[in-house]
Formats: C-alpha cells, sequence, structure tokens
C-alpha cells in the first residue's frame, strides 16, 4: 500500500477505538476456538469496510483461516451466489467436504448443476451450506472467520445461510464479521435484520467525525486553511470519514488557501465523490477510464474479463491495473475490484445511460462466453437495453426458472418482465405471459390474476393455456371468487378435446371451488359421484390433484373411511403439496380428509412437509393455507401453542390480496382463542372469517361463540343453520368434521329444552358409533352425558367418554371428557372418585395450552376439596407443550437437526428445550427420555 493509502486507511479508522476493540474481542474468540457475530452498520463512506480490513488483518496475525466475499447490487438476484465464492476456496483445497452428512446436499451450489434443480431446493441447500461450514470449522484447530462486506446485498439465500450460522455460534466455532450499508435496500431486510440481533453488542455504528478530529484532517492536508474551512468541510460532510478525504484531496489539489471561501466547499459535496474520481481517472488517461468502468460494471473478476470488456491487451490492462491500485482506486491483484464500493458506484453512474446499458450487454455475452451460469449472467441483461435478442430471452427464462426453483419467485417475476420487454420472439410470447403469470401467483402477488388473463388472450398451445387457466382458477379462488373460480375452471375444461389427460386437471379445479359455492353443490354431485365409483371399482384418477379432492370428498361423506389414508398418501407421493400451482388447497383437502378420519399423526407429519415445501417455493398463498389446516390438525392433537404460532405466522404473510385465507385463518384462531378464555378475541376473529365471505364452519363457530357469551338461544339458531347447509345442501356425512348436532345439543339443554337435546345427541351417538371414529364418538358421549336426564346414565355415558378418548391422539377431547366426568362426579358427591379425575384432566388441559379448559379443572378440583398447585416444578406435568413436544421426538430417536427441521425452529432453540427438559425430568440424556416421558401424562401426540 502507497504511503497515501496508508494514511487514508488511518483517517478511515480514525476515532473508532470501540468498534476496533470489539472485533478484537471476535479474533479473540475465533482463535480460542469459539464462535461470535459482529455486524458494522453504517452509511457509504462511514469506514465499515476499513473496520473489516482492520480485522482482516488482526485475523491475518493471529493466523487464523478466513472467508472473504463482498455483496453486490447485481450479485443480489443470484441465488447462493455470494455464499458459493465464500466457500468456493474451502471446496477446492477439500473436495470431501461436499461428500460429508448434509454438505453433500449443496453439491450443486459448487459444481454447476444449480439451474437444474427440481421446485423447492432452496431449503435444504441452506441446511447442506450450514453444514460445509460447520465441517469447514470442525476441521481445523481454529475458524474459519468468515467476513462479508456489503452484505445488505448477499443473496437471499445466502443470508438464510448467515442468519441460521449467526444463529448457531455458540456451537460451532465460527466467527461472522459483516458490514451493512444504510440507506440501501436490503435484499431481505428481515434476514438483516436477524443478522442485527444475533450481532447483540456486537452492533457497531461509528459514528460520524467529530469536528475535532475534521479539524486534525485539515490542518494536516489543507496546512493553511482558516477555521471557518475546517467547519465548513465538517458540516458539508457531515463527518463522513470518506467524503471529507474526498474533499480534502479535491481542496489540496486545487492548492486552496487560507482565504478560500467557506461555501466552496458546500458546492464540492455530494458531487465530490464522482467528480474527483473521474478527474484522477481522466488525468491517468483513456485506459484508465476504461478499465474502471468495466471493473465497475462486472463488480468483481478476471482481469482478462475486464480487459476484455474495456478492450484492451493484456499488458496495458495490466499495467493500467497496477496504477489505478497505486491509487487506491482498485484493489491490488486479482480479482480485480473497486478497493470502495461506493467509488464504483460513482463510476456506473457517472457514464451516460445508454454506455451502461450497453457495457452491461457486453458484459453478459463475455460472461456467457466463459460458460457462466445464467442466473449470473441475467442481472447484466437485466441493466442492458431491450433489442429483441431471444438469447437474451433464453437466459433470462432458464435464471427465472432456476430463481423459481431455488424459492425466489419474485426475482423470477421480475426476470420475465425483462424477457417481456426484450421481446420474446411472437410466437413465444404466450409462454413468457405464462411463466410470469406462475412466478408472481408464487409470490403471492395477486397481478398474476390479471397476468393469467391476459396470457389467455395470446397463448394458443393447449398445454400453456391449461396451466393459464389452472393457475387462473386456484387465484381467483384464494381471493374468494368461488363463481370465477368455478367458471375459469369450466372454460378450460371446456377448451380440451375428451380423453384429453389435462381434463382431470381442470376437473379438480371445478370441483375444489364448488365446494364453497352451495349453488353449485347439486351440479357437482353427479359428477363426483362417478368419480367416487370410478376409486372405489380401483380406477383411482392419475392426476394428483384430482385425487387429493375426491379424498377430501370420501372423509365428507364417510365413503370407504378406511381407504382415506392410502389414498391420501398416494395423492402427495410426488410433492407434499400435490400440485405446486395449486396454491396449497390440495395438500390442505389430503390432510384435511386425514384429520376427519382420526389420522392425526399422518395428517401433522404431511402438513410438516407441505408447510417446508411452500417456504421452500416462497409461496405465501400456499404456506398460508397449509399452516392454517395444521393450526386445525394442533387444536385436534391438543397442541394450542403449535396452533397459535402457525396462525400468528400466516398473519404475518402478505393476504391483502388474497381475503380467503383471512377467513381460513380466522376460523382455527376463534377457537384458539376460545380455548384461551379470550371471548371477546374469539368474536373478534368470528368477524374477521365473515368478512371474508360466507364459507362452511361460519355459523358452526358462531354457534360455540355464542354457547361462550351464555346466549343458548343464539347459539341454537346458528348450529341448526349450519347443519342444514352442511347435511341438506353440502351432503356432509362425516361427524368428525363438523359436530353441529352436539353443538345444538348443549344449547337446548341451556335453554331447559331436555327433549331436543336429548333427540339430537342421540342421533349423534348413532351415527359415531356407526362410524367408529374415536374423536367424534367420545365428543358425542361427553354431550350425552352432559345433557343426560338420569345421573347415573350420564356418569356411565362420561365414563364410556373418556374410555374412547384415552390414547387416542384427540388430547384436547380427552382433556374435556376428563374435566366433565370429574365434574360429574363431584356433582354426584363422589368428591373422593373426582379428584383423581380432576387432576389428570388438570395435567391434559395445561399440556395441551387450553387456559380456559385448565381453569375450569382447577376450579373443580378445588370444589372436590383438594388443593392442587397449578403446574408442579418437575416430572413430566411441569414441562410444557414445545418442550413435550421436542423431548418426545428426541426420546423416538430424531437428531438435534431433525427436530428442528420438522418443527420449523433453530438447532439452538431444540437445545435449549433439552436442556430445560432434563431439569424437570431429572435426567441426564437422551437415552433415559422416553422411561422419564412414560412415567407422567402421555406426551401430546
Amino acid at each position: 500500500m502507497t504511503g497515501a493509502a496508508d494514511a487514508a486507511g488511518k483517517d478511515l479508522l480514525l476515532e473508532r477505538g470501540t468498534e476496533l476493540a470489539a472485533l478484537e474481542t471476535l479474533v479473540a474468540a475465533v482463535a480460542a476456538g469459539r464462535g461470535g457475530v459482529a455486524l458494522v452498520e453504517g452509511p457509504a463512506g462511514i469506514g465499515s469496510s476499513a473496520l473489516l480490513r482492520a480485522l482482516q488483518d488482526r485475523a491475518g496475525a493471529a493466523d487464523l483461516p478466513m472467508l472473504r466475499a463482498r455483496g453486490s447490487d447485481l450479485g443480489r438476484h443470484v441465488p447462493f451466489g455470494l455464499i458459493r465464492r465464500l466457500l468456493d476456496p474451502a471446496v477446492r483445497a477439500r473436495p470431501e467436504l461436499l461428500s460429508q452428512g448434509l454438505a453433500a446436499v449443496a453439491r450443486p451450489v459448487f459444481d454447476g448443476t444449480l439451474g437444474v434443480l427440481p421446485s423447492g431446493t432452496a431449503r435444504p441447500l441452506v441446511e447442506g451450506l450450514v453444514d460445509l461450514v460447520a465441517g469447514v470449522a470442525l476441521a481445523g484447530a481454529a475458524g474459519p472467520l468468515i467476513v462479508v462486506d456489503d452484505a445488505h446485498w448477499a443473496d437471499r439465500a445466502t443470508l438464510q445461510v448467515l442468519a441460521e450460522l449467526a444463529l448457531r455460534v455458540d456451537e460451532l466455532p465460527v466467527g461472522l464479521a459483516l458490514a451493512v450499508r444504510t440507506g440501501e435496500d436490503a435484499t431481505d431486510p428481515a434476514l438483516v435484520d436477524r443478522l442485527r440481533l444475533a450481532a447483540g453488542p456486537a452492533l457497531l455504528r461509528p459514528a460520524p467525525l467529530t469536528d475535532g478530529a475534521v479539524a486534525r484532517l485539515v490542518e494536516r492536508d489543507v496546512p493553511h486553511a482558516r477555521p471557518s474551512f475546517a467547519a465548513a468541510v465538517a458540516a458539508a460532510t457531515r463527518g463522513n470519514p470518506m467524503l471529507v478525504g474526498e474533499v480534502l484531496a479535491e481542496a489540496a489539489a486545487r492548492a486552496t488557501r487560507a482565504d478560500g471561501p467557506a461555501p466552496a466547499v458546500a458546492a464540492l459535496v455530494p458531487e465530490t465523490l464522482a467528480r474527483s474520481v473521474l478527474v484522477a481517472l481522466e488525468r491517468m488517461g483513456e485506459a484508465a477510464l476504461a478499465l474502471a468502468a468495466a471493473v465497475a460494471v462486472l463488480d468483481e473478476g478476471p482481469l482478462r474479463r475486464a480487459a476484455d470488456l474495456a478492450g484492451l491487451d493484456a499488458a496495458t490492462a495490466e499495467a493500467t491495473a497496477d496504477a489505478l491500485a497505486a491509487r487506491d482506486v482498485l484493489s491490488l491483484g486479482e480479482p480485480v475490484r473497486f478497493e470502495h464500493p461506493v467509488v464504483a458506484a460513482a463510476v456506473v453512474h457517472a457514464l451516460t445511460p445508454f454506455e451502461r446499458a450497453r457495457l452491461h450487454r457486453r458484459a453478459a455475452e463475455r460472461l456467457a462466453a466463459d460458460d457462466v451460469a445464467d442466473e449470473a449472467v441475467a442481472p447484466y441483461l437485466m441493466a442492458a437495453r431491450p433489442e429483441g435478442d431471444p438469447w437474451t430471452v433464453g437466459v433470462l427464462r432458464r435464471a427465472a426458472a432456476s430463481a423459481l426453483g431455488g424459492g425466489e419467485p419474485a426475482t423470477a417475476a421480475r426476470l420475465l418482465h425483462r424477457a417481456l420487454d426484450e421481446p420474446p420472439p411472437p410466437e413465444h410470447r404466450g409462454e413468457v405471459l405464462v411463466e410470469v403469470a406462475r412466478a408472481e401467483a408464487a409470490a403471492g402477488d395477486g397481478a398474476a390474476i390479471d397476468r393469467f388473463e391476459a396470457a389467455l388472450r395470446r397463448v394458443r398451445d393447449p398445454p400453456h393455456r391449461v396451466a393459464a387457466w389452472h393457475g387462473l382458477s386456484r387465484l381467483l379462488l384464494a381471493r374468494a371468487d368461488v363463481p370465477g373460480a368455478v367458471a375459469a375452471a369450466a372454460r378450460g375444461h371446456a377448451e380440451l378435446a375428451p380423453g384429453d389427460p389435462a381434463a382431470e386437471l381442470l376437473l379438480a379445479d371445478e370441483l375444489a371451488a364448488a365446494v364453497l359455492d352451495p349453488a353449485r353443490a347439486a351440479d357437482m354431485a353427479a359428477q363426483r359421484a362417478r368419480l367416487v365409483e370410478e376409486v372405489r371399482a380401483g380406477r383411482p384418477p392419475t392426476e394428483p390433484t384430482l385425487l387429493a379432492h375426491l379424498v377430501m370428498h370420501l372423509g365428507w361423506g364417510a365413503i370407504d373411511l378406511h381407504r382415506v389414508p392410502e389414498l391420501a398418501r398416494a395423492a402427495v407421493a410426488e410433492d407434499p403439496l400435490v400440485d405446486p400451482h395449486a396454491r396449497g388447497f390440495a395438500a390442505a383437502f389430503v390432510a384435511g380428509a386425514l384429520n376427519w378420519v382420526d389420522d392425526l399423526d399422518g395428517a401433522a407429519a404431511m402438513l410438516d412437509a407441505a408447510v417446508l415445501r411452500a417456504a421452500q417455493l416462497g409461496d405465501p398463498v400456499a404456506e398460508a393455507n397449509v399452516r392454517c389446516t395444521r393450526a386445525w390438525t394442533s387444536l385436534y392433537r391438543g397442541r394450542i401453542p403449535d396452533a397459535r404460532r402457525d396462525l400468528e405466522a400466516v398473519a404475518g404473510l402478505d393476504r391483502l390480496a388474497w381475503p380467503l385465507l383471512t377467513g381460513l385463518a380466522a376460523q382455527p384462531l376463534t377457537l384458539v382463542r376460545l380455548e384461551l378464555g379470550d371471548v371477546a378475541g374469539a368474536a373478534a376473529a368470528l368477524q374477521q372469517a365473515e368478512a371474508a365471505g360466507p364459507q362452511p364452519g361460519d355459523n358452526w363457530l358462531r354457534g360455540h361463540v355464542r354457547l361462550a357469551q351464555r346466549d343458548a338461544q343464539g347459539a341454537l339458531e346458528a348450529f341448526l343453520a349450519e347443519g342444514a347447509l352442511l347435511e341438506d345442501v353440502l351432503g356432509l356425512a362425516n361427524p368428525n368434521v363438523l359436530s353441529w348436532r352436539t353443538g345444538a345439543a348443549v344449547a337446548a339443554h341451556r335453554l331447559g329444552d331436555g327433549a331436543r337435546a336429548g333427540a339430537l345427541v342421540a342421533q349423534e351417538l348413532d351415527r359415531t358409533r356407526e362410524l367408529g371414529l374415536a374423536r367424534a364418538l367420545g365428543a358425542a358421549l361427553r354431550v350425552a352425558g352432559f345433557v343426560a336426564a338420569d345421573a347415573a346414565a350420564g356418569l356411565e355415558l362420561l365414563e364410556e367418554s373418556v374410555a374412547v378418548l384415552d390414547g387416542t391422539p384427540a388430547r384436547l377431547e380427552l382433556a374435556r371428557s376428563l374435566t366433565e366426568l370429574g365434574a360429574a362426579r363431584r356433582r354426584d358427591r363422589r368428591r373422593l372418585d373426582a379428584r383423581p379425575v380432576l387432576e389428570r384432566a388438570l395435567e391434559v388441559a395445561d399440556a395441551c395450552g387450553a387456559t380456559a379448559l385448565a381453569t375450569r379443572a382447577l376450579g373443580e378440583l378445588q370444589a372436590a376439596g383438594a388443593r392442587p398447585r397449578r403446574r408442579t416444578e418437575s416430572g413430566p406435568s411441569a414441562l410444557t407443550a414445545s418442550e413435550r413436544r421436542v423431548a418426545q421426538l428426541a426420546a423416538e430417536g430424531a437428531t438435534t437437526r431433525e427436530i428442528a427441521t420438522q418443527l420449523s425452529v433453530s438447532p439452538k432453540t431444540v437445545e435449549t428445550h433439552l436442556t430445560r427438559t432434563y431439569r424437570k425430568l431429572g435426567v441426564r440424556s437422551r437415552p433415559e427420555l422416553p422411561e422419564a416421558l412414560a412415567g407422567g401424562v402421555p406426551p401430546p401426540v
């Protein structure tokens, strides 16, 4: 480094003692075999890069291995691009790392096959890359120290890896040192926020230079200036170290004297940076200008590539690069890049728009000639001018397909919009419109509806028209336009020739939408009946989406219920979402049917996979859909905190364009709030569901809210209205779906109409005994015991209810039946017999997170003469629902990472839950968990 460059580096570290001390602490921690995170944040020119360079100097002195990279505005749209640059040296040095454990999953990131991976590979790749870093860390004596400048511009996948690593620095000897520039749009602000949180006290925000520091620099560089000049520099630059340096360099070059007017300094800013750099480059000649512009456009890379783009021969390029490095414009050596990204931005900004566009197109062509992946070439084409070039369209379409498969649908949509602007050849424009619409739909963008409609006006070939009708129907359904969804599917279906295999897909769309349209129920009944007969005859449809709908119908209609699990597995055999373009509806149908046949564990496993798949695809509509269904499954299984978390996650997704999802989330939210004793909140959730448009189940929920509000008459009317819709119009024959008769019986009993209550519950009992579904039968027996006129008969029914539910996954129903049985025994003056039942009711209700029910069980227990504690301080009953779930999976042999993946939490969270569990159970390791858990309330599975 030259003397001038050395002085400039020291200037950028002026008044940075606190920050340097924090970075030295990180270096010491990594050298000692521990992990840590430091994040430097500030505006351009504040010295973040200088601090990272100082960190690297200290790490080099400590002989720590380092992995270094820098984000760029162009590179932010290249999935896994920055993490590939970071880890490539380690992989080249030790290729065997890609054969160890989960790291093998990340091989496509390095071997050039990433662009042809199937959809939904983003999350597994992230996990594989984290494991790869772990392998690098565990293979050495210390480190590595990962240094990322301009981390806000890292691609989303890289940010996911960095965020996951930040959560695991307590487990791995990995240091993360990141710099984030404020005032720039981060690729994913939420992930950057996670990195800020992980940094904790090592979140460093360097302050601007004080007026005193600026005055000292002025005195050194412009010794004859008056004090007013220093004040003007401080005011004009706001203490930004880089801008101070640029202003003073310009002032010194102009031989500014003491009588130089202070306002002239303000006139140098904010254009001083670009102007001073350009002036310096112009003084160096045309070769310097051309090479600097080429490097600024390319961001970084081999000198030969920059020389080719600049039109320079190798010798001239080498001499010019050395000269630019001597002036502290470029970094020394290869890859060639600007020493300060803000200087590169100034050079690019100084180009005319046509010059910028031309250089970007030429850069794209040269990268493609070097066989660089399409997703790395595409950002350059995004910045080039449209020229009607088919090659450009092809690159953008392939890069979009890769982004879509990697869970970046918004990036795919931007790439495809640029392809449309090129434009594509007329014969391909309709295809590209369909691809744009699919990408926008996957990103949850409501504009995709208009895009599908535009595509249908242009595209002619049947496969693309089927894709457009399919996508349009599902989005109209999510927007709660049920008639429009039915009509779109029907129109697409009508276009197909008899026997066309694609007809099954559009028929599935038509049937799915008609489920929510009572006016179409009769029209579709015959069609559905024909398909059911085909299934019963052993000829199920080959289209998984149609099979998913029929599985739902078998559960709804109580038809061949024993076949539902087998057919459900067939429907999801190829994809946990059944069809990634069905926006999660098909997966919800399959899991819903499993809920209705009491295969709650099967439903939970399918939904866990579907939620992960939707997140991998970056599809908020599908994710919301399957999370809503998983909330129902969690309710049935007595995992109310899990249901609440799913619904909170749905609330965090952008659903403004999709009112149906608002209603779907509000329905289970109503029950969650009732279980938590929040009657007012439940009423508000019900209003939210109703505002989203009428759906089956709204009146059933209204009945339960009215019961909680002690409005028995309103409750009875609501339950009866629901029954009329479900059974008379929609053909419901399975009381496990929505048991409206039991609710109506309770309401009638409260109104003093015992005969009506008895008749309603007798019908329910007959049907549930016939079907043999434990959850519905247990609930019907409980209500029958509650409304029974004869106390002894009622007790027998309640005891049978507990016996039916005991040992099933329906833990919440069990807690309710235990509470009712204990209360009935207490009322029958059998207080001693009541206590153990109520104690167990309290334990199960607590484990379920059913606050209101646990409070009632506690009150009944106290009324029976016991003095219980709400939760013991140790033993299985002391576990929270989350701790119990983690403990049960660990007891079954699942690893920390497998548990984290299944529960969508970090490995650190799993270990925290296990540590607390060991303390409460009095055990020291996983092998002791099964016996310890068996000693208390069975886990809610």
